[in-house]
Formats: structure tokens, C-alpha cells, sequence
């Protein structure tokens, strides 16, 4: 009896550069010359080093997670970025022995270096490479789970697998559903390693846009699944090649979009690229956020000399860059938060007309800031903000700036939409950053808070000075709608 499959395999394909331009990624670069300028001045004062530390150890935690070799929450993986991989910062409850957590973390740190040599130039990506990279980052793993079959008997054990070569025997996966996930048979593996490495070296030769090539090479890797185990791991340190090489971070991939990554694979695996573009747009944006607001907060002990000297450059990048920057990314911000007023507006009225028991209100920052002494309008709606912006990983700084529209539903309990539009980082670089939030208010002693508080994306929206008007705009317009459509279906929960 045939299987019955959830994929068969078949040979990896190419992608033209027709099709690739397609899948964009071009707003990409003004956010990495973004982070170069800062990289730049980091370097100048001393704390570039101990920050690409940090992103080391996160990029190695978070590999490890999203494969499920260990398990613990967000509040550990900050605790050990800053204070380094020790046992004791690591739960018992975490799956393995803290000691094998930390052999495993470090074993992954050691593959990223390798990457650097990779990027460089210094080496070239061949199959012994990657062979390498494989036999690195699973060192201090002993054993991997698999299917054991005898007779019409099966079951899973853990056994010993192979370290640095490729497998012998196959690893297709049989899903609980009984279907089979089918990958390259053994035989035909070195074939197809050798093809995804032309193919690989002609994207670099034809400047494919470097997230395009990232997902492409990290896709069709996985199709291949050459290694018994540790392919994703491996998939991913590929990948950060091709970031690293553009002048970006490594992938993180974070074990809060499992969902979102696994399903844009098996879309990649269906023949279509797109959703895998996307996750790993919206995973290199966040990497930009997050160290546009960790940077600065990297402390390190500097002469008083070099300290002044530090200051003096700031001031004169500002005088020289930021009014340009700010004038534009502000104008294109306030469009924006125009259009978001006068669409939750519109869906206000269309939700009043459904019931008379729903009540509606609308508010911006313009009405709030006619009936409000200025600093009551400063300080309106922050802490919502920085509660969303610690869900999706980023430092928030409404301070710099801040519009928002908000849409007020009231049945049986009392909702709101908030659509904000703020700084981020600890000063500004000329990027700023929409969210959508959903949450409730609640009566406490004679006024309301909001609880609940969650953001309706999965990402950020990403303003940058040099984005093209049109494209933020459809940009815009796609992710306010994923974003109000997720919000209306948490409202609906609530009735």
C-alpha cells in the first residue's frame, strides 16, 4: 500500500530573477544603512563588541528553541543575553540538564563565528563547509529521535546519528496524521547539495535581493534535509551567510513565530516563496529594532576624553542628518495616522448600524490634544504602547513621536483599537514604527484601565525616511487589515 503523502519530494528548483524581484525586500535597505550609521559609531565608542556578543547569544539560544531541544520563556533568554550562558541562570524544568542547555548554546556560538569567515570571503560555502557548520552547532547533542520499524511495528527511540556527513538512512517525517513528509532520498543527496550551490553562487553573481536569496537557499536546504538531524539549525546558519554578507544580523528566529515560520515552509514546499520572504522580513526588521534600542543602553567604561569625543560626533550627526530625516519620516507618519483615523472612524459607523445595544466612539491625538493641557496629551495611551512593544520584541519611545487613532467599542464589556504610530530606539535614527493593539478597560476605583493588552500583527509596521510614499502605502494598507481583522475577531470573543 502507497503512502499517503503530505508532500512527495522532488528536485530542488531555481528561481528566476523575474519572480525574485517580485518578492521585494528592497525596503529593506534604508533600515540596514540605518544600523550601519550606529554600527559605525558604536565601533567609535567602544561598544560594538560586547553588543554583537549579546546577538550572538541570542541568535544561539533562540536556534535551539524553535527546534524544541530546550524550553523556556522570553524572561530567561534576556537574562542569559546579558548576563552570559551559565547554568544557573537556566530553569531545571527546561528539558534538558542546564549543563547539556549550555554545551548545546555554546556549540551554536561557535558555528556563528564560523559564519563571519564564510561572509568574509575567506571561505568559500562549499559541501565540506557545510558539513562543518553541521558537525558544530550539534556537538554536545548525543542523541536525535527516530522512527524505529520492525515488521508492521513502529515506534521512536533516541539513538546515536551522524555528525558531519550526510545520512544514511532516510528521514522523511511521518506526521501524526499518518501522512508522510517526504525529503530527498540518500541517493540523490550529494546531487543535490552540488546544485544548491551553483544555483547559490549564480544569485550572488546576479545581486538577488539578500532576503530573497536567504529564503531560497534556507528552503531548499530543508527540502534536501541532507543531515539526520540538525537540518534547521543548519538551514538558518545558511541563511545568516547571506544576511551577514549584506551588511545585516543574523537570522533570529524567535520561538514565538514557530507558527508562522513552519507554515511559510510548507508553503515554500507547495512552490510558493512569498510567506517565507515575509517571516524573514519581518525577523530581519525586528533584529534592526531591537538593536537600534539595545545599542545605545550597552554600556561600557570610557576615558572621559573619548567620552566628550563621543558626544561631539553625535551632535554633529544630528545637526548634519536629522532634520532631513525626521521632516520626511514625520510627514509620512502623519499621512498615515490621517488614514488610520478615518478608517476606524468609517468601521465605527458600519459596526453602530449592526445593534443599537453597540456603542462606538472614535478619538485621535488631535481631538485628545484640543481638550488636554499638553501634558496629559504627551503621556496619553504610553503605557499600552510599550506593553505591545514588549510582545513583538522592540524598544519604544513615544517621546520621540507619537500620533495615534483609537476606536472605542462598548457592548458587553468595553474594548478599544488603538492604532499608534511612535519613535523607536533611545534616540532617533529615521526610523518610526506603527502598532495595532487590542485590549479591554476595566473600572478601578472611579476610572478605567486597559488590560489584556496585545498587539493584532505579528510585526511592526516599519517607517523609514527613505521609504517610497506609494509602497508604505500599500505596505500600510495590507498590514492595517490583518491587523483589523484579527482585532474584530478578539472583539467578537467578548460579546
Amino acid at each position: 500500500m502507497s503512502p499517503n503523502y503530505e508532500l512527495k519530494w522532488s528536485p530542488i528548483a531555481d528561481i528566476s530573477l523575474a519572480k525574485a524581484s517580485q518578492l521585494g525586500g528592497d525596503h529593506l535597505t534604508s533600515l540596514a544603512r540605518a544600523w550601519r550609521e550606529r554600527r559605525e559609531q558604536m565601533a567609535k565608542d567602544g561598544l560594538l563588541g560586547e553588543f554583537e556578543t549579546r546577538l550572538r547569544r541570542e541568535v544561539a539560544i533562540e536556534t535551539g528553541l524553535i527546534e524544541r531541544l530546550y524550553q523556556f520563556d522570553r524572561g530567561v533568554t534576556i537574562t542569559l543575553v546579558e548576563q552570559g550562558i551559565h547554568s544557573a541562570l537556566i530553569p531545571h524544568d527546561a528539558g534538558q540538564k542546564p549543563e547539556v542547555i549550555v554545551a548545546m548554546v555554546r556549540d551554536a556560538e561557535a558555528a556563528l563565528e564560523s559564519l563571519f569567515a564564510i561572509a568574509s570571503g575567506k571561505r568559500p560555502l562549499t559541501t565540506s563547509v557545510i558539513h562543518e557548520l553541521h558537525a558544530a552547532v550539534t556537538r554536545s547533542q548525543p542523541t536525535t529521535l527516530k522512527l524505529i520499524q520492525l515488521g508492521d511495528q513502529q515506534w521512536f527511540e533516541d539513538r546515536p546519528f551522524l555528525k558531519g556527513c550526510y545520512k544514511e538512512t532516510p528521514n522523511s517525517v511521518l506526521l501524526a496524521d499518518g501522512r508522510l513528509h517526504e525529503y530527498c532520498p540518500v541517493l540523490h543527496v550529494p546531487t543535490e547539495m552540488e546544485q544548491l550551490l551553483r544555483w547559490h553562487a549564480e544569485h550572488e553573481q546576479q545581486g538577488l535581493a539578500p532576503v530573497v536569496s536567504a529564503a531560497w537557499l534556507h528552503h531548499r536546504f530543508t527540502q534536501i534535509h541532507p543531515y539526520e538531524d540538525g537540518n534547521g539549525r543548519v538551514a538558518r546558519l545558511l541563511a545568516s551567510v547571506v544576511l551577514i554578507k549584506a551588511d545585516w544580523f543574523p537570522l533570529v528566529m524567535t520561538s514565538d513565530r514557530n507558527e508562522s515560520y513552519r507554515a511559510a515552509l510548507l508553503a515554500a514546499d507547495l512552490g510558493d516563496l512569498a510567506p517565507l520572504v515575509s517571516v524573514f522580513t519581518t525577523a530581519i526588521e525586528a533584529g534592526f529594532l531591537r538593536a537600534l534600542g539595545i545599542a545605545p543602553a550597552v554600556t561600557s567604561p570610557l576615558p572621559v576624553e573619548q567620552v566628550i569625543e563621543s558626544v561631539k560626533r553625535r551632535l554633529q550627526a544630528r545637526k548634519a542628518n536629522l532634520r532631513v530625516q525626521w521632516n520626511r519620516a514625520k510627514t509620512m507618519a502623519d499621512v498615515l495616522a490621517t488614514r488610520a483615523t478615518a478608517a476606524l472612524a468609517d468601521l465605527g459607523h458600519r459596526l453602530a448600524t449592526i445593534d443599537a445595544s453597540i456603542r462606538v466612539g472614535a478619538n485621535d491625538d488631535t481631538q485628545y490634544r484640543a481638550k488636554n493641557d499638553d501634558e496629559a496629551a504627551a503621556n496619553f495611551n504610553h503605557w499600552q504602547i510599550g506593553q505591545g512593544a514588549k510582545r513583538l520584541g522592540y524598544f519604544a519611545n513615544p517621546q520621540l513621536f507619537h500620533r495615534w487613532a483609537l476606536l472605542q467599542l462598548k457592548a458587553s464589556t468595553r474594548c478599544e483599537v488603538m492604532v499608534s504610530l511612535h519613535g523607536v530606539g533611545r534616540e532617533f535614527t529615521g526610523q518610526l514604527v506603527a502598532s495595532m493593539l487590542f485590549y479591554r478597560r476595566e473600572e478601578d476605583q472611579g476610572s478605567s484601565r486597559a488590560v489584556g493588552v496585545v498587539p493584532t500583527t505579528f510585526s511592526h509596521l516599519l517607517i523609514s525616511y527613505e521609504d517610497d510614499e506609494a509602497e508604505l502605502g500599500k505596505r500600510f494598507k495590507s498590514w492595517f487589515d490583518e491587523g483589523l481583522a484579527t482585532a474584530l475577531a478578539a472583539w467578537q470573543s467578548t460579546l
